[in-house]
């Protein structure tokens, strides 16, 4: 992530300031020695990947493919048992309860979208 956050100064490299600013977006380094989060987004993608994608035709269009990955998400991915503070959680329970803003209604600059970019404050961080 050093195209984002440059690991020496920790200031947003110059040519990532270009793009967070098209997208109205605000870019704030994460606190240090916390990459370790990675392993279980990088997980959660496998398991899309090798159960879903794998096994989706070629000739389906974009929206088809959408429409089979939110069926499959609703089914199986968000199924998935999570261990939380008070015990074991589905993937859905754990999301509906984390306390996010809902989604830009569009992405276009100016649009006023928020979205943070986190990166480990510290070079050689596990991300």
């Amino acid at each position: 992530m050093a195209t984002v956050i440059n690991p020496e100064s920790q200031r947003v490299q110059a040519s990532f300031s270009a793009v967070a600013k098209h997208y109205a977006v605000e870019v704030r380094a994460c606190p240090p020695r916390r990459g370790n989060r990675k392993g279980v987004v990088e997980k959660a993608n496998h398991v899309a990947a090798q159960r879903f994608w794998r096994t989706l035709p070629d000739d389906v269009t974009v929206e088809q493919a959408q429409r089979q990955l939110d069926s499959w998400c609703a089914k199986r991915g968000d199924a998935r048992l999570r261990a939380t503070a008070g015990g074991k959680a589905s993937v859905a329970t754990v999301a509906a309860a984390e306390p996010l803003r809902p989604p830009p209604a569009s992405l276009r600059p100016g649009s006023g979208a928020g979205l943070v970019v986190c990166h480990p404050a510290r070079a050689g961080s596990v991300v």
